[in-house]
């Protein structure tokens, strides 16, 4: 079952998100690989994104883009 944010995207046929950044722990990072997941274009503006560790951040978002191209 859909939750809001896909029934929203599908039905305005969004097939890429840009996340501003800010803090991508928690539900922002869910939502990321949520969204991955499901095969949408995802963008993480990086000079954006406060949380520390920086390299935390990074190294998850390294996967994401390793996983995507295996």
């Amino acid at each position: 079952m859909a939750n809001s944010l896909e029934q929203i995207l599908s039905a305005r046929k969004i097939n890429t998100v840009v996340i501003p950044g800010l803090a991508l722990s928690g539900v922002v990072m869910s939502t990321i690989y949520r969204l991955f997941d499901l095969d949408y274009n995802i963008y993480v503006i990086k000079d954006n994104v406060l949380d520390q560790p920086v390299e935390a951040y990074c190294s998850i978002l390294r996967c994401l883009v390793q996983q995507a191209y295996t």
